[in-house]
């Protein structure tokens, strides 16, 4: 059972954080390949943090749960509702784990976007509320009690297997 860091790298200006408005709520789009047989079908997966489904013939419960087409392996992925973290400006540029999952039977292959996030600026009070961004764009906006533009570029993702978080 391995878990999963969805990692993010960007380049930040004006900007000290970036987080997620309602970390529980979000539908986070996903890339998902069957580790049993490698199959990787074409569509995205969108998995809520606070939605979950029994497994069936378990006890346990999970976030997403899907039998796959190429080899009828039920696979099971669960959000770990206290594991998200905001990226910051002190390791800007560098990979910064914002999210971690439980994912048996999945291996995370893409991800597609997340909204809502809010950034908060460096020298101000100001903060930018509801942004959206994927892979393939960048974000700017104007910070008026500053006067300084505060962007987001060079957006890039990647997963990374990671140890359980709950065990020391």
């Amino acid at each position: 059972m391995p878990f999963f860091a969805l990692e993010f790298k960007m380049t930040m200006s004006g900007l000290k954080t970036l987080k997620l408005e309602d970390p529980s709520n979000i539908q986070w789009e996903l890339k998902l390949k069957c580790s049993s047989c490698g199959d990787v079908p074409d569509r995205w997966r969108y998995v809520v943090a606070n939605e979950s489904e029994p497994i069936p013939g378990s006890r346990g419960e999970a976030n997403y749960i899907e039998k796959c087409k190429g080899c009828g392996h039920l696979n099971t992925l669960s959000i770990l509702e206290d594991c998200f973290k905001p990226y910051v400006e002190d390791k800007n540029e560098s990979w910064q784990p914002v999210m971690i999952m439980d994912s048996r039977g999945f291996e995370p292959v893409g991800f597609g976007q997340a909204s809502n996030w809010i950034a908060d600026t460096n020298d101000s009070s100001s903060t930018f509320n509801e942004i959206s961004f994927s892979s393939s764009e960048d974000w700017a906006d104007y910070d008026s009690q500053t006067n300084e533009p505060v962007s987001i570029e060079n957006f890039e993702s990647r997963f990374q297997v990671v140890k359980n978080p709950h065990k020391k």
